[in-house]
């Protein structure tokens, strides 16, 4: 456990929580999830997931980072605007079953079906483990 993690980067940003940020080493512009396990046919080193909306747009910060990303890290930086989308970057980067990851993007996609709620964090957890 711990290959797959997310950075804490979402709340309001008062003074205090910039200043509790910077003593903990946070730096801006790092993508929404990690995944620190080399892909399936060994080209990246791990995987690095930014969500974004329909109209949403990378920071300088965030542009920055995935040039790192791409320049020095030996990974792979995917920005995603659906569950189905990580879905898939995520299925392309392991070299998992299509098939396998297509059914789950049936089943927890909400833009894809939504009228169903969205599944406990748990069982989403559990896909990707």
């Amino acid at each position: 456990m711990g290959l797959v993690y997310s950075v804490p980067n979402d709340g309001p940003l008062t003074e205090n929580r910039r200043l509790h940020c910077f003593r903990m080493g946070m730096t801006r512009g790092v993508s929404d999830v990690n995944v620190d396990i080399p892909s399936g046919d060994g080209k990246y080193g791990y995987l690095r997931l930014e969500f974004k909306s329909d109209t949403g747009c990378q920071s300088s910060d965030q542009h920055t980072f995935q040039s790192l990303v791409s320049q020095y890290g030996h990974g792979r930086y995917v920005i995603c605007r659906t569950v189905s989308e990580a879905i898939t970057a995520l299925a392309d980067h392991l070299g998992e079953s299509k098939d396998y990851w297509q059914m789950l993007q049936k089943k927890y996609s909400p833009r894809e079906q939504p009228k169903k709620p969205i599944p406990p964090l748990d069982d989403i957890w559990k896909a990707f483990v």
